[in-house]
């Protein structure tokens, strides 16, 4: 089973969106996926409106856990979540473990890290996201050094209303980034409102147009179907995917501090 962590250094940056269609295209394909809610405050059900029980209808071929329900948000409530997801990763019942991360840094970010193959990092295009770039890449870095096998899949880009920043941040941190950007959309606030996936509701929208470039270059969702496995060990061909192979954060220190 593998393991891709979607995370963020604050939050209201689409994270938790992002998590949810990319589960959505995993399932759509006809993958097994895990969806796991790893932010206290339950971004995942909170945007589904929906009990648990109840996602198979919502998100075909996908199964959400979450934090138990009012439990204090310690460290030790995550390892018992996280615990569930070893044990499916040996079950063999699934394909794919989507986590979603809570916006913060600290102990369950490195405890997420240490657990996950795979990460991308969603940063919103603005001066803000850009600065707290540094600080989520040594937590990456230090994840390394004890042990985690976690590749950093990149950056993915999402558009404010009215962006100004966009093409700095793509100046800055290019290589780094996902080829797609999420667009600001008002599709994704009515599939919010709605209780299910962008990706599912409108179709044919720019964010969902999007989401589904995500999920090709991440190897979660085929146009077409191949005679192989759908899970295979991901490959990266592209520049940016050949850059992350060395991924550091010096270019990335250098250019953060140009914009303090």
């Amino acid at each position: 089973m593998r393991i891709l962590l979607i995370s963020s250094q604050k939050g209201g940056v689409g994270k938790t969106t992002t998590a949810i269609n990319l589960a959505a295209l995993a399932g759509q394909s006809g993958s097994r996926v895990l969806l796991v809610d790893c932010d206290p405050s339950g971004g995942i059900s909170s945007s589904l409106g929906a009990d648990l029980e109840a996602s198979a209808d919502i998100l075909p071929g996908v199964e959400i856990i979450r934090l138990e329900e009012d439990a204090c948000p310690e460290v030790a409530t995550l390892q018992t979540l996280l615990a569930r997801v070893v044990s499916a990763r040996y079950s063999g019942d699934y394909d794919l473990a989507i986590l979603d991360s809570p916006p913060f840094l600290g102990e369950w970010l490195e405890l997420l890290l240490g657990l996950s193959d795979e990460v991308v990092l969603v940063m919103r295009s603005d001066p803000m996201g850009f600065r707290t770039l540094p600080a989520f890449l040594e937590a990456l870095q230090a994840a390394g050094a004890n042990g985690s096998r976690v590749k950093m899949r990149g950056i993915l880009l999402t558009l404010p209303p009215h962006d100004r920043w966009a093409d700095e941040v793509r100046e800055a941190i290019g290589a780094y980034l996902l080829p797609a950007t999420i667009p600001h959309d008002p599709a994704v606030t009515e599939a919010l409102l709605d209780g299910r996936p962008v990706v599912l509701t409108h179709p044919d929208s720019l964010s969902s147009v999007s989401y589904r470039s995500v999920a090709e270059t991440l190897g979660l969702f085929r146009t077409e179907p191949e005679p192989v496995p759908a899970f295979a060990e991901p490959t990266w061909s592209s520049t940016a995917g050949q850059a992350l192979d060395g991924f550091g954060a010096e270019p990335i220190y250098e250019n953060a501090g140009n914009h303090r």
